[in-house]
């Protein structure tokens, strides 16, 4: 309508842009004035109307826009920086009849006759009598640009480095009026030293004058330079100053002038724990050795960045990396003083940087993840939902308590400032770099739905500046009738057995009663039973037969209830016998997690990796990859450590399902136990692709025990039944804590000079640990095994010490073999003590027999004390830890070719984070497209490499977000070197 054409006129709305048409009720007539347009009248088949283009043109440059404002204001119009621009013309409506809305096509009354043509010629041709000439209009001029003045600040300043790194430079800008002009954005660029704390880069900014007219940067430099800093408002927008753009006539002048005396420079004098800064001596005396130390403000040692540091001929170091330490908070210098042993303890600084200060990073929450089913679910049914709330910044949250969201099928979209979603989780703590998981239950009905998350919904933590990463989704939710995608699958929310597809019963005769209830989207099993070990079964079993290769994973919510070896999981067998072979991954009660098979139908059963302490719930995994089995565990059901693998021809099709029993078929005790199963998930199909080989350098550990803490009362074996092996003769005790021990919580081997009485026998007492090996150790791989243990000493005897032994034992049981002594006995004086201490071996390091020997063989690791007969030894153990590891090996380096390597660091809330499993690849112009990940300290390397010039780019996802990092490096014949190209990986 006119009125809205003229509000959006009038108000000056931006970038406004329309059309609007009048309509004549007739033709001008001779000796008649025009007549006038009808508004909201679009007009009539064949008459006359008039249109009107008009369009609010937004003004950016922003010294045209004060002009603007200014001259809007004083025509009483509101002040917006727009210029309307308008254009006006007549023509006939040669048909078209169009109504306002829903309004009725409008009328004139009695249409006037329309004339029909007649041919030229006779009286001639009939014209139209002109409405009259149109309005003319002439365009106002837009005023030429007024005379303007910029002025820059100080015109010369000089600095002494390193204590005067920076200096602040002001430009300050009026308009004709000589009246400060705000808002203006100045550019301001420098020929050397940069515009942030690492002196370099960048060297072009922009700034806003304030309210004084004025805009003030700060420049710095690291290193002897001078600068020439110009000023000038940017019009053309190119980021280079043009000529006839406003400046100051005579640039300013930065010095920055070497002290004279040793000095240091350090890129960053501000930083963030775990950032990288780099460090340079100059001008220090030659022939010199320094150490080069991380000190506080007072003085006191942090950290030595490098020891015995030769200066090159100028008396200069150069660009030493160092990594703030993660704790550091403070005011800090680097000092460099002359090498000693220990390094940095010199009395005297040779040299030292300006002050550096390090701030804690903001807290960075987010949501991680929101574990919803990936297949099609029951509709009008709760789905239980774990949500993923990651704390990515390296700082504690504590005592403040902040909300975090679900939201399903939300009204607007994301973010929600202080929104509440159908489900809000609060948690008042969250580590540094820690993941928390709250569960909910969410009620889905039919259809695709979306969901969302989002952490610190009510922003009561103080974050990040941006704060824009905190919000995840959107996640699509799939509720549809019909079977579960894998047709094996089950979320157990049926709330009863789908008997078409699994059966439930006994195997080996375990007594009468078992039965699965399934209510509340989980599955749980009750019944006695046996032994699951040994040559045959006694357990209730529930199953499925799956033909080929399976992926097969449930998570254990509760149980098993029962003996100590009771057990509750995942098992794959050749048919119901109770004898029958089988592969099995089971919670036990009181051991955690075991792994076992039988390889043959009345074959015995063995462990084929360690058992493993876990918490509930746990998730449990089998694979299957023709008669390959590998076995896997998890704390969140999406991030899985693989335990080992066993072959077993178990044949094409298999029993597959979840196994339970108490190890008890008292009918007074059995009742009251149960396990509980939920989310029971089995695809099929082509197994998974094969990983990929693993990069140089790269160690993977397997934990093959540990023993914290041996606290039980007096007179005790730790623990009574459990995997310690010990010996305990007279005159020879093995025993943990109280009295008489004085010792509490440590396994005690006491030596007296006790022996038999009938055969002069002397007492040795032992302590054995068996393990097994993992069961590949490759060949070419650096093989460890390493041993770490606590130690205490108490010889009380009146005679020479009786010492400790540590040895390797093959085969199992009690009898003694031969092993390998590993360290020798203390030797102190008469009634001496040896306070405690940590002990750490390679237990295979003096062995003739190479660690890949023993594959997948059982071993025992034994703490055994000779006895002499005479002394009265004591000696305790505790915190015992012995694990394997395996490290690839790097290749020789090849003279006529070059390697590339170094750091992958990740940009995670503005804090520079080394990081594991960064994909990262190499290549060169028509050439051979190389592939690694980094390794465990976020190292990558690429080895012997043909010359050249290479791009290496990275990427990882960390929490649902992909970063992403490129360098180029030149590769040259017999450099080796892999620590100096770093990559920094950004969000992209």
């Amino acid at each position: 309508s006119n009125s809205e054409f003229q509000d959006s006129v009038v108000n000056s709305a931006p970038n406004f842009f329309g059309v609007r048409i009048w309509g004549f009720d007739r033709f001008q007539q001779p000796g008649e004035p025009p007549p006038t347009p009808i508004p909201d009248h679009p007009g009539l088949q064949g008459l006359p109307i008039q249109v009107e283009v008009i369009h609010n043109v937004a003004i950016l440059d922003p010294i045209f826009q004060r002009v603007i404002i200014e001259t809007r204001r004083l025509a009483g119009l509101p002040p917006s920086p727009i210029v309307t621009v308008r254009a006006t013309t007549q023509m006939i409506n040669e048909g078209v009849q169009v109504g306002m809305g829903d309004s009725p096509v409008p009328t004139f009354g009695t249409p006037p006759p329309i004339n029909t043509p007649t041919p030229c010629g006779g009286g001639g041709c009939p014209t139209n009598t002109p409405s009259g000439p149109p309005p003319t209009y002439t365009p106002t001029p837009t005023p030429p640009p007024q005379p303007q003045r910029l002025v820059l600040e100080p015109d010369l300043v000089t600095n002494t480095l390193p204590l005067e790194p920076s200096h602040q430079f002001t430009a300050q800008v009026w308009d004709e009026f000589n009246q400060p002009i705000e808002g203006l954005p100045i550019s301001f660029s420098t020929d050397a030293g940069g515009f942030s704390p690492d002196g370099v880069s960048p060297r072009y900014i922009e700034v806003n004058t304030d309210s004084a007219g004025r805009a003030t940067v700060t420049i710095y430099a690291n290193e002897p330079v001078t600068a020439t800093i110009r000023a000038w408002v940017d019009v053309n927008g190119d980021d280079r100053y043009s000529v006839g753009e406003i400046t100051d006539a005579s640039p300013s002048t930065k010095v920055w002038n070497p002290p004279g005396t040793p000095w240091i420079a350090v890129s960053h004098i501000e930083a963030i724990p775990l950032q990288h800064i780099r460090v340079s001596l100059y001008d220090h005396v030659t022939p010199g050795s320094y150490d080069v130390c991380f000190i506080t403000e007072g003085g006191s040692l942090v950290e030595v960045i490098a020891s015995n540091v030769s200066v090159d001929a100028e008396g200069n170091a150069l660009n030493l990396d160092y990594q703030i330490p993660t704790d550091a908070e403070g005011r800090y210098r680097v000092v460099s003083r002359e090498s000693t042993s220990p390094a940095c303890m010199g009395a005297t600084d040779v040299a030292q940087s300006e002050i550096i200060t390090v701030q804690p990073p903001p807290p960075d929450l987010i949501i991680e993840r929101i574990g919803v089913p990936t297949y099609p679910i029951t509709p009008n049914t709760y789905i239980t939902v774990p949500v993923y709330v990651r704390n990515q910044a390296p700082v504690v949250i504590t005592g403040t308590t902040f909300d975090n969201d679900l939201y399903l099928d939300p009204a607007l979209a994301p973010p929600f400032p202080s929104q509440p979603g159908v489900y809000k989780a609060w948690l008042n703590s969250i580590g540094a770099n820690e993941t928390k998981v709250v569960t909910t239950v969410l009620y889905v009905e039919e259809g695709v739905h979306t969901l969302w998350g989002q952490a610190d919904t009510s922003n009561r933590v103080n974050e990040e500046t941006q704060e824009d990463n905190n919000v995840t989704g959107p996640i699509t939710v799939t509720a549809v009738c019909g079977p579960p995608l894998f047709p094996y699958g089950d979320g157990f929310w049926d709330e009863s057995l789908d008997t078409s597809r699994w059966t439930f019963t006994g195997i080996g005769n375990p007594g009468g009663g078992g039965q699965v209830i399934e209510e509340n989207g989980t599955l749980t099993i009750v019944g006695p039973g046996g032994s699951i070990w040994g040559t045959s079964d006694r357990f209730w079993f529930l199953y499925q037969r799956v033909t080929g290769d399976f992926d097969i994973s449930v998570k254990i919510n509760w149980g098993p209830g029962g003996a100590e070896w009771a057990k509750a999981g995942l098992m794959v067998r050749r048919s119901t016998a109770a004898n029958s072979r089988r592969v099995m991954v089971m919670k036990t009660n009181l051991h955690g997690l075991q792994f076992a098979y039988r390889s043959s139908d009345g074959g015995t059963t063995r462990r084929f990796a360690n058992d493993t302490a876990v918490s509930l719930p746990v998730w449990v995994r089998l694979v299957r990859q023709s008669n390959t089995f590998t076995a896997y565990y998890s704390s969140d059901g999406y991030n899985w450590t693989a335990a080992g693998s066993i072959n077993v021809n178990m044949g094409n099709t298999a029993l597959v399902g979840l196994a339970y029993s108490p190890y008890t078929t008292r009918s007074s005790q059995w009742p009251r136990y149960s396990a509980n199963f939920d989310d029971f998930d089995c695809p099929v199909g082509d197994p998974p692709p094969p990983p990929p080989p693993r990069p140089p350098g790269l160690q993977v550990c397997n934990q093959l025990f540990s023993v914290n803490g041996l606290e039980v009362g007096a007179d005790e074996w730790y623990p009574p039944n459990g995997p310690w092996a010990h010996g305990e003769e007279a005159g020879a005790v093995v025993k943990s804590g109280g009295p008489p021990v004085p010792y509490d919580g440590a396994y005690m081997l006491r030596l007296r000079d006790d022996t038999n009485i009938f055969d002069g026998t002397v007492y040795h007492p032992w302590v054995r640990q068996e393990v097994l090996m993992p069961a590949e150790i490759p060949t070419d791989t650096i093989n460890t095994a390493i041993l770490s243990f606590a130690r205490y000493v108490d010889n009380r005897g009146a005679d020479d010490p009786d010492e400790l032994d540590l040895r390797i034992r093959q085969g199992t049981g009690d009898a003694r073999t031969a092993g390998t002594v590993i360290q020798e006995g203390i030797q102190l004086a008469d009634g001496a003590q040896h306070d405690w201490e940590v002990v750490t071996r390679d237990l295979f390091a003096s062995d003739l027999t190479p660690s890949y020997a023993y594959a997948g063989q059982a071993l025992q690791i034994e703490f055994y004390a000779p006895n002499d007969g005479t002394a009265d030894t004591w000696y305790f153990l505790d915190e015992l830890y012995f694990e394997v590891c395996m490290e690839e090996p790097r290749p020789q380096p090849e003279p006529d070719k070059g390697s590339i390597g170094g750091q992958t660091t990740v940009l995670l809330a503005g804090i520079p984070t080394a990081m594991s499993g960064v994909n990262v690849w190499a290549y060169a112009p028509g050439g051979e497209l190389y592939y690694t990940y980094s390794i465990q300290d976020g190292t990558y390397g690429f080895y012997n490499l043909p010359p050249g010039t290479y791009t290496v780019y990275a990427e990882v996802q960390v929490g649902g977000r992909l970063y992403t990092g490129m360098i180029q490096v030149t590769v040259t014949a017999g450099d080796h070197s892999t620590n100096n190209d770093h990559i920094l990986l950004l969000p992209s």
